[in-house]
């Protein structure tokens, strides 16, 4: 579980990082918005909220072998952001795109992170399957007594 937990927070530092960054980057653009800053803030607390319930669920789907879980947790989190993002617009355009960029900020930290600065596939090396199991592509392929699908 510590290895989850771990995963998780260095995502969610990486995640508030960049809505930091966002929010400096729209300071010569907005100036200081208030409602940008708060529709920022209100998203990425929702994102942060979705990934653990997203993580609560595939657990739930995964321990009970259920796969409905999964699908009723998707609709939720759906709702979630659905509901979030009609209360941000009701604010203001301004709050609605601090919020849009907000949902976006655990995406980019997981695309960061597991993408570009990725440590898991350094050193990796792919295996070659033996001759028999790779396969067919050409009717020439098949020996006299295999059969042809």
């Amino acid at each position: 579980m510590d290895g989850l937990t771990s995963f998780k927070n260095e995502i969610y530092k990486a995640g508030i990082l960049i809505a930091a960054f966002f929010e400096l980057a729209s300071l010569p653009f907005l100036g200081v918005d208030v409602q940008f800053f708060y529709g920022l803030a209100l998203g990425t607390a929702v994102a942060i909220v979705n990934f653990n319930l997203m993580e609560l669920t595939f657990r739930w789907t995964l321990e009970l072998r259920k796969s409905s879980i999964a699908v009723v947790g998707f609709f939720v989190r759906l709702v979630i952001y659905g509901i979030v993002f009609y209360m941000s617009i009701r604010i203001g355009l301004v709050s609605a795109l601090g919020t849009a960029l907000g949902f976006l900020t655990l995406k980019l930290a997981l695309f960061y992170l597991h993408g570009f600065k990725a440590k898991f596939s350094k050193g990796r090396t792919v295996r070659e399957e033996p001759e028999e199991l790779q396969p067919k592509k050409h009717w020439y392929d098949y020996k006299e007594n295999d059969e042809i699908d």
